[in-house]
């Protein structure tokens, strides 16, 4: 017998415990009427039970969503029976002023209740709501008298806080604040403590920004950079004429006798390039003031009424001006071809020679391509936006039909450059350093035709070239076939530099590897539907998403897996630029993100096979199911006087009478038809309500299978598991008492 462990005690206390245990979780069951009150009495039950109860309350509100969209018919229809019942009184008096037993006196007052009637048809269509929702349309006729707007007043036009709405006010807008400004420049307002030609060189500089700003001309959009001239007041402008007459150059616009220079009188004839925003003008104080307010403050609010009326109009222009045809785009283009064949045949330098002959043969082939793609050797898909694009199209057709065009000592060799000891074009030229070297080598020449004006015709053909290949937006089939086409080219471009300037199995060349493989993986999404890259917008992203895609074999880019991607594309870029490619890899790039953009942009177009609910109906949806999508339409039309044809039918005279018959009888069948298409969708929701209840009644049927509980299942457990209880009790009682009997040996 030992004293120190009783284990008697210890058995009986751990059965009691899981006696009390079984117990306490019986009659909790009991208690609450279920059988799984916790996740641990059944995990997979308690799953499946929860998914049940969302369906099952999910159903109850569709019937209850159901229900409503009944109430919302049944007001509708019952408005629209109303309705009917009045055409149809209005057709019994129209029949009644059709009988020649009336005179007109009497159809007069026969036509008082037809007038009344249409008044409170459109009275219905306004006062027939549901929870605040309009179900027929409105009133559509208007019996208040129009009230007449104020007529614009340049004069209040506040740019800070008031908005232009249309072009006349804008043109009102411009001609007030430009008087404004002659007026303020004018010697004859005001005596200035100066010589009033101040005054007069300023307005002849304003005027010649203006024109600079109507004409695009180029120059004056670069200095202005990201600056909105409008924007701009007299200091600003006056400085930025300042500017541009200092950067200007040898048969430059803004040069002495160019078109834009302004002949300044002798007494600020010093000031042309340096200095003419510091005018004695721009410094008056409040001396010279007219109104109480400076001369300069005056042009500067005038300035601002100015640019507010510029910037709508421009951007009325803008929306206004419509592509221009091919004839005229080629016509513009033609004008510059001339002009280079005529320079051509004036023999210049060697090097001048090259370059001009570049540029006519890629205005030749263009003009081919416009006529016949098939004959031209230029890559031009991309639509060409100005000349530039045109010779870059040129250079890489022309490359890639014969590389040896562009090479010294090689037969023909045509486009190399002896004097500077260089082929004419390159990937990375800049094309339009071409345009202005022939343009610089044609002023003065034997045509006679100075830089300006050359400069001047290549303007107009990029404005041509830019408005008539403006990019239209492709469907998602011509987005693919761009994608393809860009990632066919890139791709064998990747190869030529895989075999020329990178080795099998080095860094460099798992660059361009995967590249070449992440725009075939993607070419391949696309063409297939796949959403692997969704959304993709750039090649660093392409990169990035190819890395987590299953096309991704990281064995074959074990040197380069951990760089970035902006890493990955310039390393790839040094060695694909180095392999005479006809574009740098930026280039292609660049091709190839235009596409992405064009299929993103494709894909969120609107689907035009989608039905689209005009201004005159609305469509209600009703939510009938427990889950998404499952839902009953019903469209109601307008139903006010105008939409049935009755707003201007009369019974004045038999004759009218007899066109507002036919006028009532359609509008008496419009409302029928109205009616049937809601009673249809009525009775289609009292089914769906049956249904739906049929539905959640069975699902709450199977729901408490899994989650009650059997009670006299439960009551047979709970008693066995009281007597249990009892008996473990009893037994750990007499469990303690054993250890008492060791006294008897020590006694």
């Amino acid at each position: 017998m030992i004293i120190n462990n009783n284990l008697m005690a210890i058995n009986a206390n751990r059965n009691l415990g899981i006696n009390q245990g079984q117990q306490s979780s019986s009659m909790e069951k009991l208690s609450s009427g279920m059988r799984i009150n916790r996740a641990g009495d059944d995990a997979a039950g308690l799953a499946i039970s929860e998914k049940m109860r969302s369906q099952i309350r999910g159903l109850g509100q569709a019937s209850r969503n159901a229900q409503d969209g009944i109430s919302l018919i049944q007001t509708a229809e019952g408005a629209l029976g109303e309705a009917q019942e009045m055409l149809q009184r209005a057709r019994e008096l129209a029949i009644q002023s059709l009988n020649d037993t009336y005179t007109d006196s009497d159809r007069e007052k026969l036509d008082l209740e037809v007038q009344q009637l249409i008044e409170e048809v459109d009275g219905i269509a306004d006062k027939t709501e549901f929870n605040g929702l309009q179900l027929l349309g409105g009133p559509s006729l208007n019996r208040e008298e129009d009230i007449e707007a104020e007529p614009f007043d340049p004069a209040t036009f506040n740019p800070a806080v008031d908005t232009l709405t249309s072009e006349e006010d804008a043109t009102t807008l411009l001609e007030y604040a430009n008087n404004n400004i002659d007026s303020l420049l004018s010697s004859d307002t005001y005596n200035l403590a100066t010589a009033n030609t101040d005054l007069a060189d300023i307005k002849n500089v304003l005027d010649t920004l203006n024109n600079a700003y109507e004409d695009g001309e180029q120059t004056f959009e670069d200095a202005l950079g990201n600056t909105n001239y409008n924007d701009m007041n007299l200091t600003e402008r006056l400085a930025l004429y300042d500017s541009l007459v200092a950067g200007s150059s040898a048969g430059d616009p803004w040069a002495a006798s160019g078109d834009y220079n302004v002949a300044l009188t002798a007494t600020n004839a010093a000031t042309a390039g340096t200095s003419l925003a510091s005018t004695s003008l721009v410094n008056q104080s409040t001396n010279d003031a007219v109104g109480g307010q400076s001369v300069i403050n005056q042009l500067n609010d005038q300035l601002k009424l100015q640019g507010a009326a510029q910037d709508y109009l421009s951007g009325v222009e803008a929306v206004e001006t419509a592509p221009i045809s091919t004839e005229e785009m080629t016509e513009s283009i033609n004008a510059v071809l001339t002009e280079v064949t005529k320079t051509l045949a004036a023999t210049p330098t060697a090097d001048a020679a090259v370059q001009i002959l570049f540029t006519k043969d890629a205005i030749t082939d263009y003009l081919a391509y416009l006529d016949d793609p098939s004959t031209s050797i230029g890559d031009y898909s991309a639509a060409p936006q100005s000349m530039d694009e045109i010779l870059k199209g040129y250079y890489v057709g022309a490359f890639d039909e014969d590389p040896n065009q562009f090479l010294d000592a090689v037969t023909p060799g045509i486009y190399y450059d002896t004097v500077n000891s260089a082929p004419v074009a390159t990937n990375a030229t800049n094309m339009s350093t071409i345009i202005d070297a022939v343009g610089t080598t044609l002023n003065g020449d034997a045509n006679g035709t100075t830089k300006t004006a050359f400069d001047a015709l290549v303007s107009i053909a990029d404005t041509a070239l830019s408005t008539h290949n403006e990019v239209v937006s492709p469907t998602v089939e011509e987005a693919k076939a761009a994608i393809s086409t860009v990632v066919s080219n890139l791709s064998d471009q990747l190869d030529i530099a895989m075999g020329t300037t990178a080795l099998p199995g080095t860094a460099d060349y798992q660059q361009l590897h995967l590249i070449q493989d992440a725009i075939k993986s993607y070419d391949n999404a696309v063409a297939t539907d796949a959403t692997t890259y969704e959304n993709i917008s750039t090649i660093e992203d392409l990169i990035t998403a190819f890395k987590e895609s299953d096309d991704y074999d990281a064995s074959n880019y074990a040197d380069i897996q951990h760089q970035t991607a902006e890493a990955i594309i310039d390393g790839a870029a040094v060695h694909f630029d180095a392999a005479s490619t006809p574009l740098t890899l930026e280039n292609y790039t660049d091709k190839l993100e235009l596409a992405m953009a064009n299929y993103n942009n494709a894909l969120a177009a609107p689907n035009e096979n989608e039905v689209e609910i005009d201004d005159t109906s609305r469509r209600f949806d009703f939510h009938v199911g427990a889950n998404a999508g499952q839902k009953v339409s019903v469209v109601i039309e307008d139903m006010n006087a105008v939409a049935l044809g009755i707003d201007k039918i009369n019974i004045l005279h038999k004759e009218d009478a007899s066109g507002a018959l036919q006028a009532i009888d359609d509008a008496i069948e419009k409302i029928s038809s109205q009616r049937a298409t809601l009673g249809a969708v009525q009775n289609r929701l009292e089914h769906t309500i049956k249904n739906v209840d049929n539905t959640a009644e069975n699902l709450q049927s199977a729901e408490s299978q899994i989650r009650d509980t059997n009670m006299a299942d439960e009551m047979v457990k709970l008693t066995k598991f009281n007597i249990l209880a009892q008996a473990s009790q009893s037994m750990l009682a007499q469990a303690n008492q054993s250890p008492q009997q060791i006294l008897q040996l020590l006694g």
